[in-house]
């Protein structure tokens, strides 16, 4: 029941928000929070068992209430956890109400005043039914690898695998040793992530393309250090300035599953490095393993889980299906 519930909430999620891409960002919409409302009751009253009438009126009521601004990329980043914590309380409650009997607007969707003409000038309605019930789209969704805008992964992993070329032929990598970078990357990207250059505090360093590349190709890492203002040195501070974006659309094609990054890094001995990732970690054609879990489970639950209970939550994770999540509560009792 619960791995039904939670796909028919990403079907719900993934299908209306891509019937409305691009256009609930260029609103200035934070999908998260809008579609996120909406997916979230689809599940609560998938999961409660509720009658097709009732899990129709449980998205009516949710998409009601939904909201969610991506104004929090520019600044005041804090604020972010709020639209997903928004849609899952929207979700839930509306399920509720439901579930209770309350009867909500007939057409929440595609009516003149519904949640398709609020969040978009622009819908394609294939999106929505195309391969329903054939193709699940949870298994298209990506996990991210770092702690940052999903616009700025394609980014890091290049400048990584420029540090790591770099490093392996022994010469020196520092920002003395470094004269230019260019970033090729999609127009969406860069109105997302590109707007802040050098960050001002801890929320900034989530949403800059110049500071996570720079501090990428100086470290060879991207992880939760480079997340305070205090990883923001003179060496990355001298590569933000050396560092120059660069609108290519040819970089994105949805339709192929493509956001991909060109990076560029031209060393003072006249040597460049060009790094182009297509497709970021963690995307359904470069999947998270058994591995890759356990390594960012590892960086999340520091200081939380022991190692022995990290182990145990990966193997129960892993199979749900076979109904072994039962008893995991009893980790967390400390």
């Amino acid at each position: 029941r619960i791995i039904v519930a939670i796909n028919a909430g990403y079907e719900i999620y993934n299908r209306i928000s891509a019937a409305t891409q691009p256009g609930q960002v260029r609103r200035g919409f934070h999908s998260t929070g809008t579609a996120g409302a909406i997916a979230c009751a689809a599940a609560c009253a998938k999961l409660r068992g509720l009658s097709e009438n009732q899990i129709y009126n449980a998205m009516s009521i949710a998409a009601v209430q939904s909201g969610g601004l991506l104004v929090i990329a520019e600044s005041g980043q804090c604020c972010k956890p709020l639209n997903p914590a928004n849609a899952a309380a929207i979700g839930l409650f509306s399920a509720s109400l439901a579930g209770r009997g309350v009867q909500a607007p007939s057409h929440p969707l595609e009516s003149d005043k519904g949640w398709f003409h609020a969040m978009s000038d622009t819908v394609n309605e294939t999106y929505i039914t195309e391969g329903l019930g054939e193709r699940f789209t949870v298994c298209d969704c990506y996990v991210k690898p770092y702690p940052s805008c999903r616009h700025t992964h394609g980014a890091i992993e290049a400048a990584q695998i420029i540090h790591r070329r770099i490093t392996e032929e022994g010469k020196s990598l520092n920002s003395s040793s470094v004269s230019a970078i260019k970033v090729n990357i999609y127009k969406n990207a860069i109105d997302v992530a590109g707007r802040i250059k050098a960050p001002e505090n801890d929320g900034d360093t989530k949403f800059s393309l110049h500071y996570a590349v720079a501090s990428a190709l100086l470290r060879g890492e991207f992880g939760f250090d480079e997340l305070s203002i205090s990883s923001l040195n003179e060496g990355v501070r001298s590569l933000i300035a050396k560092t120059e974006l660069s609108e290519d659309n040819s970089l994105e094609d949805t339709a192929a599953g493509v956001r991909g990054t060109a990076v560029r890094v031209k060393l003072t001995d006249g040597s460049e490095y060009l790094e182009t990732v297509l497709v970021p970690k963690g995307e359904a054609e470069k999947p998270f393993g058994r591995k890759d879990a356990g390594a960012k489970l590892a960086q999340c639950a520091e200081g939380f889980l022991s190692a022995d209970a990290q182990r145990v939550l990966i193997e129960k994770v892993f199979s749900l299906d076979d109904g072994a999540f039962c008893g995991l509560s009893d980790y967390f009792k400390s």
